[in-house]
Formats: C-alpha cells, structure tokens, sequence
C-alpha cells in the first residue's frame, strides 16, 4: 500500500507541476496544448493506477483516450485555424474576446 501511495502522490505532483508551467507558457498556443496533453496524460495514469484494482473496468481507459485524441485534434486544429488567419499563436497579438 506504502508503493500505491508514492505513486499517486509523484503523479499528483507531477501534475500540479504541468499545471503551474501551463499557466507560466499562457502566450504560445503549442504550448498551452502540449502542456494540455501532459496533464491529459498525468490523468490517464492517475486512473490507470485507480483502475488497477478493478479488472473489469479497464473499458473507461479506452474511453479516457478516446477524449484525449479529440481534444488534441480539436486543439491543432484551432490552432492551425489561429496560424491562417493571424500569422502565428501568440495570444497578445490579437483579442480574443472580440466578436
């Protein structure tokens, strides 16, 4: 029990840390989408790890990544949408708030 312990808190660290570092990176969109996915991925192994014990119910992984890779996609797409139409992902050239 003391491993599973350890575990889960390097992963709760670990993911308070890509939280802090989306936040410093807020102005590049690649970032914020790369930091995106090692928080997505930090998730996946936190329910992995919560999952484990329950064998029967490893189907909700599958479903986890499922909305991992839609989100990703989402997000390169916005972004290249963002690149076409602005130049580039820098979030203070322009305001997003504006209709």
């Amino acid at each position: 029990m003391t491993n599973f312990m350890l575990m889960l808190k390097l992963y709760f660290i670990s993911y308070l840390y890509m939280f802090m570092i989306f936040f410093l990176f807020r102005k590049n969109l690649l970032l914020i989408l790369l930091m995106l996915e090692f928080m997505m991925l930090m998730l996946f192994m936190l329910l992995l790890l919560n999952l484990y014990n329950y064998n029967n119910e490893l189907f909700m992984l599958m479903i986890f990544m499922i909305f991992m890779v839609i989100e990703s996609v989402i997000g390169l797409n916005l972004m290249i949408l963002m690149i076409r139409v602005y130049g580039n992902d820098y979030f203070f050239n322009y305001n997003i708030l504006q209709c």
